[in-house]
């Protein structure tokens, strides 16, 4: 019991650090922990927990490095390898990375279609798309989106997605859709 009992106490240090943004120490405490016990089932939770404190916080660079030396890790549990994604592409984007954050959003949005946060992972690769002026294939993600939330409130991403779905239209000097884009959602 005692093993048991000093793993999870370890563990309760680990996550409380991790929430209250102490992430150079966490992050020791992580190392040490997965040295201890690599065959625990609280290693996946610890990373998900820095990673999600970090996105939380804003701290994009550094969700964004250790997201992507989860995905390098070849995640094998679920949640993990979701998490590890969705934070690795958006804050990506946040950090103007945009044809990194397009390729793994992309790739979350085929592998997670019906995810919690997937109207924030396809509005992300959608202006990563308008960003790097690859306006056609950022106005089929503007549509899908709309598709998929099509009424307000369905998706805090709605009107922005409207107004550069517009705005990417004008970047091709097309009309096409545009009477669509400025539909009024109320």
């Amino acid at each position: 019991m005692y093993p048991e009992t000093r793993e999870s106490n370890k563990f309760q240090i680990i996550a409380m650090s991790s929430r209250i943004g102490d992430f150079e120490s966490s992050k020791v405490a992580t190392a040490e922990f997965k040295k201890e016990y690599p065959k625990s089932n609280k290693t996946d939770s610890l990373d998900i927990m820095s990673m999600s404190t970090l996105y939380q916080d804003g701290d994009f660079e550094r969700a964004y490095q250790l997201a992507s030396e989860v995905m390098q890790s070849d995640p094998k549990e679920p949640d993990l390898r979701q998490t590890a994604m969705f934070i690795e592409g958006d804050a990506a984007f946040r950090l103007k990375k945009y044809k990194e954050a397009n390729s793994v959003l992309q790739k979350y949005i085929n592998e997670y279609p019906e995810a919690q946060n997937i109207d924030t992972a396809m509005y992300s690769a959608a202006s990563s798309l308008k960003n790097l002026k690859s306006y056609e294939r950022a106005i089929r993600m503007f549509d899908r989106l709309t598709r998929k939330f099509p009424k307000k409130g369905d998706s805090p991403y709605l009107e922005f997605a409207l107004f550069d779905r517009a705005q990417s239209a004008l970047s091709l000097k097309s009309d096409e859709g545009n009477d669509k884009a400025m539909l009024d959602y109320d």
